[in-house]
């Protein structure tokens, strides 16, 4: 992201929108260079969908009060 650090816009998003949900998003194959916040999950590049589905479906509300359903096939292709 040019001009800006992912911790940066992380802590813009949460000045902006405390209650916003995030899931930090990274390819790099070592631990994040930065600590982050126990409340933002980190997914490594790449990860099969169902893992970033998991992580949306433990940050949304619980799906019967949205009235819907996230769903991914388990053998879809890893996110890159």
């Amino acid at each position: 992201m040019p001009g800006m650090e992912g911790q940066e816009l992380i802590a813009r998003l949460r000045a902006a929108r405390p209650s916003l949900a995030i899931v930090r998003l990274d390819d790099m194959s070592g631990p994040p260079d930065v600590e982050l916040p126990a409340d933002i999950p980190n997914l490594t590049k790449p990860f099969p969908m169902t893992s970033l589905v998991t992580r949306i479906e433990e940050l949304l509300p619980s799906r019967t009060q949205m009235g819907s359903q996230v769903t991914a096939s388990p053998d879809s292709e890893p996110l890159a």
